[in-house]
């Protein structure tokens, strides 16, 4: 590949044209409940959000930093997290949607990654049970009390996970040379070394990434995107036989005017 010169701060960078890299990371929520709220305001959940490796693995060979942003009603609204895990936990009431950003390590020059997170704290049940009863807005609460199944299932944590991958293209060479090592190794050869606190709740809930499952469900939406394409190419052609049409005809009725 070839390689072109980028200005630093102090001396020019060397960047691998040609060369794109990706590398996997999921963000999410592991929510757990506290019990019904008995009066306004009241934190009736604990929750950690979170950036980890598809495997569990350490990112912070490749992310210097990530930022939290979260509802402006926090006492810390923004929270930047600089060694793994990267995750932060907190105590609320609302459900809100939460802002992340990823640094990465100097050497790399690259621009942060910006994501959203809506942060849930009921499961679906629950929602079914309280439906019609919330409030509206940027944070969203949910209603004291439940019977039956809402009960149970405010039980359990909720997890929500997300798979995403950082795309780097034309990378400088000391980053290119990080991002293809990988992560160190670790004493002894441990795997999952770097587990986010809230592991248990993900794992007991076997709600952690899927590759087969996550391929599956890209080569469903793929099909689907391919399917309309063609439906919209089919309408095109007819479109464009039908003004093939319209135009002979008039073309026809010009000649047949001329003649008289």
């Amino acid at each position: 590949p070839r390689r072109r010169p980028r200005m630093g701060k102090s001396r020019p960078t060397e960047r691998v044209v040609g060369k794109v890299i990706s590398k996997p990371f999921i963000y999410g929520s592991v929510a757990t409940s506290r019990g019904a709220r008995k009066q306004e305001g009241e934190k009736t959940h604990k929750w950690t959000a979170y950036v980890r490796g598809a495997n569990n693995e350490d990112l912070s060979y490749f992310i210097k930093k990530v930022t939290f942003t979260l509802h402006p009603s926090f006492e810390e609204p923004q929270k930047t997290v600089e060694h793994p895990p990267f995750e932060i936990s907190e105590q609320g009431w609302g459900e809100f949607e939460l802002k992340i950003k990823i640094s990465f390590v100097d050497c790399s020059t690259e621009k942060p990654v910006d994501v959203t997170h809506y942060l849930k704290l009921h499961p679906p049940q629950e929602e079914q049970a309280q439906q019609g009863g919330g409030g509206g807005g940027a944070m969203r609460g949910g209603q004291s009390g439940g019977q039956g199944g809402a009960t149970q299932a405010s039980k359990l944590p909720v997890v929500v996970e997300k798979y995403d991958e950082a795309i780097f293209v034309d990378p400088t060479e000391p980053f290119l040379e990080i991002l293809q090592q990988g992560p160190p190794p670790q004493p002894g050869g441990t795997e999952n070394s770097c587990l986010i606190s809230c592991w248990n709740d993900i794992r007991a809930h076997s709600k952690q990434f899927s590759e087969e499952q996550e391929i599956a469900r890209i080569k469903e939406v793929k099909q689907k995107l391919q399917a309309s394409i063609a439906q919209m190419a089919d309408l095109h052609q007819q479109h464009e036989e039908t003004t093939h049409k319209l135009f002979e005809e008039i073309a026809q009725l010009e000649k047949k005017l001329r003649e008289t």
